[in-house]
């Protein structure tokens, strides 16, 4: 009897298994299908992103999506955005084949490409991987991270100042501010591993910020601050490579600090003393959160089932004629489905109509990418971030973007993106 229950549980087992295989095969038709509608940007993410999902499961498959995401990439005008889906599909190549991923890297050498070879090539052999670095480097590959793990494992002598020596020699003529930024947090371990690189490395830093007027950001939102008593004040870029700079010099090097006084003297004068904080983002207005805050307290008091069901629907309907005054965004995309959604629910037609209407234009303003011109990310990096966020809020409240009007396929993919991680069995994330 219990041999035949240990039957019956098998079978039961299989027959599971064999209905999340045809679900994840019918979610990755759909992938399939939708991506062929979606803008190139779109429709390269999509194909990206299913790859990376199944490359564990299904790696035949998993291969045939990242043939065709490589496919469009030709076609992209924006050399940024390339280089962006470039660096994920080398990452995903690489435990299928690796000899493709490298000669995808040698295309267009990025300091991201190459630094997924590297991590790679580290798990075997720092030998090994110090000698793709140099490759890279060469190249013009810079920054490459894990640049610091391999000083730290390089052994041998000579070993080690040919890798220290090769970082600076090839750190890029006119560097921006990340690549700068870089070779300073590089600093500290050249200073232990190499000290004539290091010495150079200075020079070369001085050198790229003195008389060079860094942009006021490098990411979108961040700005440095440093903190001194119970004030925080922002700090330009050089200043912040200035007090990195110092920094490392005071703690681990008080001699190389000394031969560049000169130069660094000026620095040191007007930085007051304090402690460095990571980026923060800049927050939005006043008004636009006092706003925001608003109609949050609005829709909460709507939902109010002690309150009388006129009274509720006047507030919902004032709500959602101030979502309008916010920017469009984020926070009015979610205020306006949320207030689709309870009007929906609630059953009054003439109010879901209307807030599926306005949630459609702000859609259609935020993320206006469509058809084959829409090919790169320049100025498209908040659509795509809020189309991200806007497919997780529906999946999550189980509202299918039909019924609110909204027929957009790459809202759809993510939708469903969402979906098959939580079929596949073991999602494949791939760890740099």
């Amino acid at each position: 009897m219990r041999a035949f229950a240990l039957v019956i549980a098998a079978a039961a087992l299989l027959l599971a298994q064999d209905k999340d295989a045809e679900q994840r095969g019918k979610l990755l038709d759909d992938l399939e299908r939708l991506s062929t509608a979606e803008a190139p940007i779109f429709a390269i993410d999509t194909r990206l992103r299913t790859a990376e999902l199944i490359l564990s499961q299904d790696p035949a498959r998993a291969r045939r999506f990242l043939d065709d995401s490589l496919a469009f990439l030709p076609a992209l005008s924006h050399p940024p955005t390339r280089a962006a889906f470039e660096q994920r599909a080398i990452k995903l190549l690489l435990p299928l084949d690796p000899d493709a991923a490298r000669n995808l890297a040698t295309l267009r050498p990025s300091g991201d490409a190459w630094d997924h070879l590297v991590r790679a090539a580290l798990k075997e052999s720092p030998d090994a991987a110090a000698a793709l670095a140099s490759e890279g480097l060469r190249l013009g590959a810079w920054p490459i991270d894990s640049l610091g793990e391999l000083i730290d494992r390089t052994t041998g002598e000579a070993a080690i100042q040919n890798l220290c020596l090769q970082i600076v020699e090839f750190f890029p003529t006119s560097p921006d501010l990340p690549a700068t930024e870089f070779l300073v947090a590089l600093l500290p371990r050249l200073i232990k591993r190499h000290p004539p690189a290091a010495e150079e490395a200075v020079k070369r830093i001085i050198t790229s910020v003195e008389g060079k007027r860094f942009p006021r950001t490098y990411a979108k939102g961040v700005w440095w601050r440093l903190e001194n008593g119970s004030r925080s004040m922002p700090l330009e870029p050089r200043d912040m490579i200035a007090y990195r700079l110092l920094s490392s010099l005071r703690g681990d090097a008080p001699d190389l600090l000394r031969s560049h006084s000169t130069r660094l003297a000026r620095w040191a004068e007007r930085l007051p003393e304090g402690k460095l904080l990571n980026g923060k983002e800049e927050p939005g207005t006043p008004e636009d959160e006092a706003l925001s805050n608003r109609i949050d307290k609005m829709v909460e008091r709507s939902r109010d089932k002690e309150l009388p069901a006129p009274l509720r629907s006047a507030v919902a309907a004032e709500a959602l004629e101030l979502t309008v005054r916010l920017p469009a965004g984020d926070a009015r995309l979610i205020h306006q489905a949320m207030l689709a959604r309870d009007a929906f629910l609630g059953g009054d037609d003439q109010r879901a109509t209307r807030a599926a209407g306005m949630l459609s234009e702000t859609f259609l303003a935020v993320c206006n990418c469509d058809g084959p011109a829409c090919d790169s990310l320049q100025g498209r990096e908040a659509c795509a971030e809020m189309i991200e966020a806007f497919a997780e809020y529906l999946d999550e409240h189980k509202i299918p973007p039909e019924s609110l009007n909204l027929y957009n396929p790459s809202l759809k993919a993510r939708i469903l993106l969402l979906e098959l991680k939580r079929n596949v069995p073991e999602p494949s994330v791939l760890k740099s």
